[in-house]
């Protein structure tokens, strides 16, 4: 089965779906091979849940490089020309 051409048990059940999955593809296709639109809305929900997380994550990546550029910078622009010291440290 392939998502633009899933085969639907019945017209009744593909509205179903459709309206828990709305135009989730990954949904839709769990919800059709499994016959149950309750797999597919826990599909769509680790799908959104995944997406929150790594839009966060992106943030605190983002957050941290920035504060290792500037820390960098620092670094640079407050030593000796002749040397420079940069540490990175990792927290947990």
């Amino acid at each position: 089965m392939f998502i633009d051409n899933i085969t639907w048990t019945n017209d009744s059940f593909r509205l179903q779906a459709e309206k828990v999955c709305g135009n989730n593809t990954n949904c839709l296709f769990d919800a059709a091979v499994t016959v149950d639109t309750s797999y597919g809305m826990a599909t769509k929900k680790l799908e959104e849940n995944n997406n929150e997380v790594n839009r966060e994550l992106g943030k605190i990546f983002e957050f941290l490089f920035y504060l290792s550029y500037a820390s960098i910078c620092y670094v640079i622009k407050s030593q000796p020309a002749s040397w420079v010291t940069v540490v990175f440290s990792i927290v947990s």
